[in-house]
């Protein structure tokens, strides 16, 4: 286990995902942030903290953004280490340590998953939300800024991913966080600064999972290059 690092996991779950978790980061520190109808009968390890939330009322129609904001804050109110990642109830990622000694590499830049992340200029402020590290308070900030700007009905596209990625960048430049339009010039700039991309083939065994026209499709070791350029960033 890693002392300062805490996994959150977060949101929607699924068993064989969680017996991974379970049967390969039982020492570690982990917070689980689920719902109040989760119900896997599963042997939790006694050091993880489990947290249960009721559902909000949803706040913005984007792919489940809202509920990942909740369950992800939830969670990382209950961290006492400097350094947090976050993950998916749904997937699973062997040898996290190497993304903890990564981040550390490229700190103060935020680290996060090549998974769906998006070429430079393709949207504004995209990242990979399939897994994101730093420093627990920067994991904060990029969500509560990210919570205030949706609570507030301003919405700029339908990718949630570029949500998160603007409202973190807008939170440490000081930024009107409403007046994206201000900053388009400066999105390669600004991703440059403040994001690295880790290549999750580097993570093996895993399961990846995404939804797609209302089927759920998963991704076992076998992930391609898609849509991002690992070597913009």
């Amino acid at each position: 286990m890693i002392e300062d690092l805490t996994i959150v996991i977060q949101g929607r779950c699924e068993e064989e995902q969680l017996k991974l978790w379970i049967d390969n980061y039982s020492e570690w520190n982990v917070v689980l942030s689920t719902w109040i109808d989760f119900n896997f009968d599963l042997d939790f390890p006694k050091k993880w903290k489990i947290i249960k939330s009721q559902y909000p009322i949803r706040f913005v129609d984007m792919q489940n953004i809202d509920l990942q904001i909740v369950s992800t804050l939830n969670g990382l109110k209950k961290v006492n280490t400097q350094y947090a990642i976050k993950v998916r109830g749904d997937e699973f990622f062997s040898n996290l340590e190497l993304v903890y000694h990564k981040m550390k590499e490229v700190y103060p830049k935020v680290l996060v998953s090549s998974i769906f992340f998006r070429p430079l200029g393709l949207y504004l402020y995209h990242i990979s939300d399939h897994f994101i590290c730093s420093t627990t308070e920067n994991l904060k900030l990029m969500f509560e800024k990210t919570y205030d700007l949706l609570n507030n009905h301003t919405k700029f596209n339908n990718s949630p991913e570029s949500h998160l990625g603007f409202s973190f960048i807008a939170g440490k430049e000081n930024w009107d966080l409403y007046s994206i339009h201000k900053y388009e010039s400066i999105n390669d700039n600004m991703m440059r600064k403040w994001y690295s991309i880790f290549e999750v083939n580097e993570l093996k065994p895993y399961i990846i999972t995404e939804n797609n026209s209302g089927n759920r499709i998963y991704y076992r070791d076998n992930y391609g290059y898609g849509f991002h350029d690992i070597n913009e960033i």
